[in-house]
């Protein structure tokens, strides 16, 4: 089912153009709820005109007294609340704006079950707001307006982090959506717009560019990755330390998985499955097993994984 969609922006004290941003929201999901906080007496008519024709609520908030400043984000985050326990049916919340003081709606509204976008300016965005959202947007990235991009190392390292979560959860390939929720969860700021690029495969590619780590697999209109395994931990490595591990081991077999596997990392201490794109090491021995069969696999009724030399 399509996502739905519920969009609060913040208009005070910041200058956007909403169809930009409602643009890039379509992508998200269907877009149910939007509303825009304001002082719309002192808003250019242009302004007024480019929200009213993206559908877009206009709450006036007039001018009283000293508590002008927090007066957006009070009524914002009590609408945003209401919203989450009157519509079930909203299962994401957009928040345009860059102030800290809604990171407590953030927490509140994840709390809830609900996924949280944020879309702020880069250069007055909290910290803290951006770290609570699901997933933030730089609001300057969708407007293409000029900012210094960040440098393709940043994102290697984070997509190299990415991919050693995947692999403790499960074998590639992996949908390349998959991949870039994970790199989100890690970072929630994450965008390929961030690197200059409109497409997430374009971000890949040019990772890939800097550093190969990644094989695409095209499979109809869907794109799915794997890691390139490099000369360092090719399946031979793997299989000439698994022999030299077998011939180490004084013990009648069939032997304990995981003796095997302690006595391979004694010999190497930085022996890991994952290292050859394995997310078990079961399944690392049966790679092993592939070029040519030289292990016997079994398991009892519990499930413990026992090792003999094939004979």
């Amino acid at each position: 089912m399509e996502p739905r969609l519920a969009v609060f922006i913040d208009f005070e004290n910041q200058e956007i153009k909403v169809p930009v941003i409602m643009e890039f929201l379509k992508e998200k999901g269907k877009l149910i709820f939007k509303r825009a906080y304001g002082n719309w007496e002192m808003l250019a008519a242009n302004a007024k005109k480019e929200l009213t024709e993206s559908g877009v609520d206009l709450i006036q908030l007039y001018p009283y007294g000293s508590q002008r400043k927090n007066r957006a984000d009070v009524r914002l985050a009590v609408d945003a609340i209401e919203t989450a326990f009157t519509h079930s049916e909203i299962t994401t919340f957009v928040v345009v704006s860059g102030d800290t003081d809604l990171s407590p709606l953030i927490i509140k509204l994840k709390e809830l079950g609900k996924y949280t976008i944020g879309i702020g300016a880069k250069k007055s965005t909290s910290e803290l707001l951006i770290s609570n959202c699901d997933e933030f947007v730089y609001y300057e990235f969708l407007a293409g307006e000029p900012v210094q991009e960040l440098k393709i190392t940043v994102g290697y390292n984070l997509l190299s982090k990415a991919i050693q979560v995947l692999l403790k959860e499960t074998n590639p390939p992996w949908d390349a959506s998959r991949l870039r929720g994970v790199m989100i969860n890690l970072d929630p700021s994450f965008s390929e717009r961030n690197y200059g690029y409109s497409q997430f495969k374009k971000f890949l590619e040019a990772c890939n560019e800097y550093k190969k780590i990644l094989r695409f697999v095209q499979r109809g209109t869907s794109l799915f990755i794997s890691p390139e395994l490099t000369k360092e931990f090719d399946i031979t490595k793997g299989i000439n330390l698994l022999l030299k591990a077998i011939n180490t081991i004084t013990d009648k077999p069939p032997w304990n998985g995981s003796k095997v596997k302690e006595v391979i990392t004694k010999l190497d201490p930085s022996f890991d499955e994952q290292n050859y794109g394995y997310s078990q090491f079961k399944k690392f021995l049966e790679a092993c097993n592939k070029p040519k069969k030289i292990l016997e696999l079994s398991q009892d009724e519990g499930g413990t994984l026992y090792i003999s030399p094939a004979v």
